[in-house]
């Protein structure tokens, strides 16, 4: 239910930033490969081009059988294979095979970054687009950056999710050709009555938006 909620909130913000660095295979009606990293239940399918052929990531088996079945309802998607794993370890896929990374909400997940961006970089055609969404640590004193700070341990340990991660100098240190990316507080989400989703709803508004070139 929760991941239902965040899919919907962030969807549209998702669709123009994807739709967006795919219209070159869309307008000319190209296949592409697409990986999608920590791809939940398939929510990023909604906004692929036709002939893409996917290469998913996911840790959750339960999030696995979901996605199996949602693809059946976006026929123009080719799902090419489901990969149970992390992100840090991407030895299935050969190197230069992947014309677009898709990972919208991993950084903060993941034991090792600079591992996982490597294992993106690798991945990645010469050219190809590595395209990001992440809830990133606000800007330093501001109170929210602080709260952040207060909360990442425990919400590292609970939820296995880090508050306070600086995603925008991760991907410039992983050495790609070129970086495009908006930093920008995103509206709360629906209310669910909870003292956790109220404190959710703020911890995580700060977000960086982008594309990075191989």
């Amino acid at each position: 239910m929760y991941t239902d909620l965040v899919n919907k909130h962030f969807g549209n913000m998702k669709r123009q930033l994807i739709e967006k660095e795919l219209s070159e295979f869309t307008a000319n009606n190209q296949e592409c490969v697409v990986l999608d990293v920590g791809a939940g239940k398939g929510a990023n399918f909604a906004y692929l081009p036709p002939n893409a052929s996917v290469i998913c990531i996911e840790p959750d088996p339960l999030m696995r059988q979901a996605l199996q079945t949602n693809v059946l309802g976006y026929p123009r998607v080719k799902l090419e294979k489901v990969i149970g794993g992390f992100a840090e370890d991407m030895s299935e896929i050969d190197s230069g095979s992947v014309d677009v990374v898709i990972a919208t909400h991993v950084l903060c997940s993941v034991d090792d970054i600079k591992q996982t961006l490597k294992e993106i970089k690798r991945v990645l055609r010469k050219g190809g687009k590595y395209i990001y969404m992440e809830h990133v640590a606000a800007r330093e004193s501001n109170w929210l950056h602080y709260l952040q700070c207060i909360l990442s341990p425990v919400w590292r340990w609970v939820l296995i999710c880090r508050l306070d991660v600086d995603a925008r100098q991760h991907i410039e240190g992983a050495g790609f050709a070129s970086q495009k990316d908006e930093y920008f507080i995103v509206g709360q989400l629906e209310p669910i009555f909870s003292m956790f989703t109220i404190i959710w709803s703020h911890v995580t508004r700060p977000h960086l938006f982008g594309v990075a070139i191989k």
